[in-house]
């Protein structure tokens, strides 16, 4: 999976927006219920077996079948059969099968789509679920449970947060002599550390008269200048912009929404700290190869870093604007819901309460795929030790306040996040001004929503 992440794959894979599918599904199946108001199980005699379908990389199917295999050492009434696949083949299969009718038991869940399968009835509300097993949003992290709540009916149960970092290679910067970024890092702080780190193919930086820039080797920084991936909207609402908000109001074209897409863009165009999107074709993760010595990512980046061998790195909360404060966490959960047409929910939902109790939470915390939902468990020992060091800073940033307000998922993401995806490569490509871009997205946008 490359460096712009699952997103990049919405932005440009045709999969503009679920209702469009979605149609034929059913109304969503109720928890059933024994006489004694209890949750009724399957008889021990009656075995049934349920799919569950999650997008994947390779370390992410050992790990989803390493869960199966503890879920089915844990009970005999439930089998679980692993429909695992890449992102870029997920959501295609996934929309292909709800069609049919025969989509998985258990549907892994992006932000993207809740509001449209949620109101398309694709899913199970697990409300009831919830409440009958005790679960309650103040043992977890902000916003955890409410990203996917649609019309007072929750769609999802997370399972990890996507908690973003500022990632740095601490070998380079060792080499380059400079002193490792900490604490409340500003954007002018960003760059200047960015253009000490960026050489040439003659050994000349970025802060030297002579730097070529027509052949630089190494940059400072991975600015990802392309909307869609997290990144780019994460400068926004940082600097007090945003994205969209619930009521559908769109804030790109505010002052300072426009004023960090040019930070942005200026790190690569005019300080050229950051590769083009265009010399990082075919790269793969630039960061792992040691072409980029800092870059904002999530926290699915720390398992593969780790399996990284010789990478000596660190990571950092984002850096905030110069003049501002940290106004947001930069994260989000994933899900796992329940399929309306299941004909096992009960079995689905005790895989789904399987996968977020504590010693399952535990276990998944040494491997640091996702930050743990759980306080209790992202504050532990399994969970923090390293590497990396500073593991902490994906807990203080899953503390922020949610930026749901400015940034919230709404009916057809997928499909407005195209149209800005569009407008904002034409300003990259010089055809718009950023402030021309933001205004068609906008009008795009307003005009999707309104559909």
């Amino acid at each position: 999976m490359n460096t712009f992440s699952r997103r990049t794959f919405l932005k440009r894979s045709g999969m503009i927006t679920a209702g469009i599918l979605l149609a034929g599904c059913v109304p969503a199946a109720q928890p059933s219920t024994s006489a004694g108001g209890e949750q009724a199980q399957a008889p021990d005699s009656a075995q049934v077996t349920i799919r569950y379908g999650r997008w994947a990389n390779p370390a992410e199917i050992a790990a989803g079948e390493a869960l199966i295999n503890q879920f089915h050492e844990a009970q005999t009434e439930v089998k679980v059969e692993a429909a695992f696949l890449p992102w870029s083949d997920y959501w295609p299969k996934v929309q292909t099968e709800l069609a049919a009718g025969t989509a998985p038991d258990v549907i892994q869940m992006s932000v993207w789509y809740i509001v449209d399968f949620m109101e398309n009835k694709a899913l199970v509300p697990l409300n009831a679920y919830m409440e009958t097993a005790g679960i309650t949003p103040d043992k977890y992290f902000t916003n955890t449970t409410a990203q996917w709540e649609v019309n007072g009916e929750i769609g999802c149960l997370p399972s990890g947060l996507y908690a973003g970092a500022l990632f740095y290679n601490k070998d380079m910067f060792d080499e380059a002599g400079v002193e490792y970024p900490s604490g409340d890092l500003t954007w002018d702080e960003l760059l200047e550390i960015g253009l000490q780190l960026t050489v040439d193919a003659n050994g000349k930086r970025a802060t030297e008269s002579d730097f070529d820039p027509e052949s630089i080797m190494q940059w400072g920084y991975l600015a990802a200048p392309n909307f869609g991936n997290g990144v780019f909207e994460m400068w926004m609402m940082q600097n007090g912009g945003g994205v969209v908000t619930a009521e559908g109001e769109c804030l790109l074209t505010a002052p300072e929404s426009i004023q960090a897409v040019q930070f942005i863009f200026d790190l690569v165009n005019q300080h050229h700290i950051s590769p083009t999107p265009e010399e990082m074709q075919g790269v793969g993760n630039p960061f792992l190869g040691r072409l980029v010595a800092m870059m904002q990512d999530n926290h699915s980046r720390v398992a593969e870093a780790n399996m990284t061998e010789g990478l000596n790195y660190d990571i950092l909360q984002m850096p905030i604007p110069n003049e501002g404060e940290r106004r947001y966490g930069n994260y989000g959960a994933n899900g796992n819901a329940i399929y309306a047409r299941s004909a096992n929910p009960d079995a689905t939902w005790s895989f789904l309460e399987f996968m977020i109790s504590t010693d399952v939470q535990m276990e998944m915390a040494q491997l640091k795929e996702l930050l743990p939902f759980s306080r209790e468990v992202a504050n532990s020992d399994a969970y923090l030790s390293p590497p990396p060091d500073n593991m902490m800073a994906f807990v203080l940033d899953a503390e922020l306040p949610s930026s749901a307000e400015v940034s919230a998922p709404t009916k057809h993401m997928a499909e407005w996040n195209a149209a800005a995806q569009k407008a904002y490569e034409a300003a990259w490509l010089g055809n718009l001004t950023i402030e021309q871009a933001a205004q068609q997205a906008c009008d795009e946008i307003t005009q999707i929503l309104s559909s």
